[in-house]
């Protein structure tokens, strides 16, 4: 018996990206839409008759009624119990909805190797911290699970071939 290994010749074709890259590509792709959907899902309602609609009015509210709007309702809970005064809490949720669209769209477009990923988790890391302050346990775990993903895909961002710009 022979101890050689067998090294394949140099021109017998290869699977394109061998390494890591198509993992990375699926890990890119869930996080990029599940944090845009999270994004969109804050701009839409549904009218008592069952239609969905999508607007800045379901978004920020009627005008003239400051008790509308998804923002109204996501910055109440932080302004009565959470540890941010009233105007941090309603800056942070009246742009929370455009930062997950963006970051997600510069996710799924693959916007550096980096620095789109680092974005997401910061604003995953700011969710985190608004739980905090209200000590909703339940919902700290969710978003600490999305969070780990945000840090596994930036490990893993040297596989990150597929993307639109340079190397950040």
């Amino acid at each position: 018996m022979s101890d050689e290994t067998t090294v394949p010749p140099a021109n017998e074709p290869k699977f394109i990206f061998p390494d890591l890259t198509w993992a990375m590509l699926l890990l890119r792709l869930w996080i990029g839409l599940r944090m845009l959907l999270a994004g969109w899902v804050k701009f839409r309602a549904f009218s008592p008759q069952g239609q969905m609609t999508t607007n800045l009015t379901n978004y920020y509210g009627t005008p003239g009624d400051p008790t509308t709007g998804w923002v109204h309702a996501a910055s109440q809970p932080f302004i009565e119990y959470g540890g941010l005064p009233e105007t941090m809490g309603r800056l942070y949720t009246a742009s929370l909805g455009w930062l997950m669209l963006l970051g997600g769209a510069m996710i799924l477009a693959g916007f550096t190797r980096r620095f789109a990923l680092v974005f997401g988790a910061f604003v995953m890391l700011s969710l985190s911290f608004g739980l905090m302050t209200l000590d909703d346990s339940q919902e700290i775990g969710y978003i600490a699970s999305q969070f780990l993903l945000f840090v596994l895909a930036i490990a893993l961002a040297k596989h990150n071939r597929l993307m639109v710009f340079g190397k950040l």
